[in-house]
């Protein structure tokens, strides 16, 4: 056992196998038995960084759209907040960085974030809160539902995300309105400013 003050830091097998235990330093002495040879090393056991997670920019259409996403308005620096219990409400938002087309996976960041996943005619795109989102009319606004709503998703010239939902009416898109008094994600029959998708 080798050890830093009280602490131990490592501990050695019987077949010479070294197990770091704990961070700290130990100076080690090892010899022959008759001690005509000695050998002195210091020993340094650091904690192993977590490597970092992220949510990267989809930048081109998958095959299958299955996985945790945030969606988000890159001009505003803002993701639409899947945490919310009212999903259709003025500042349904955080606040996001984006650094080379990626968003660090903090804890409030995966709170915010959306499952989408494959279901009869579409896919379904689902808030950290456990609701369902889409449009139900052809009208301004944002369906929650406890049932899945299909959405179909593509990108469009620019690399924007396409979030749509056909209803008897016509098309809805999800996109960002970003009027100072109605800062939201939400779907639209027209107009407003195009979002994004970052992958997990």
């Amino acid at each position: 056992v080798w050890s830093s003050g009280d602490e131990t830091v490592a501990k050695v097998s019987e077949d010479g196998t070294v197990t770091a235990v704990a961070e700290g330093t130990a100076t080690i002495t090892a010899g022959t038995p008759d001690g005509a040879q000695t050998a002195t090393c210091t020993v340094t056991v650091i904690a192993a960084t977590a490597a970092t997670e992220y949510y990267e920019k989809v930048t081109s259409a998958p095959e299958d759209w299955s996985g945790e996403y945030l969606i988000v308005y890159e001009d505003g620096s803002v993701a639409f907040d899947g945490s919310l219990s009212t999903l259709d409400a003025a500042g349904n938002t955080i606040e996001v960085e984006t650094e080379d087309n990626k968003i660090e996976a903090t804890d409030d960041v995966n709170d915010a974030a959306f499952t989408i996943a494959k279901m009869e005619g579409g896919y379904s795109v689902k808030a950290a809160s456990g609701k369902f989102i889409g449009a139900t009319s052809y009208a301004n606004s944002l369906a929650s539902s406890d049932s899945e709503i299909a959405n179909s998703l593509s990108l469009d010239a620019s690399g924007n995300a396409v979030i749509k939902v056909t209803t008897s009416g016509g098309d809805v898109t999800l996109r960002y309105n970003y009027g100072s008094n109605q800062l939201r994600f939400r779907y639209y029959k027209s107009g407003q400013q195009a979002i994004q998708l970052y992958k997990k």
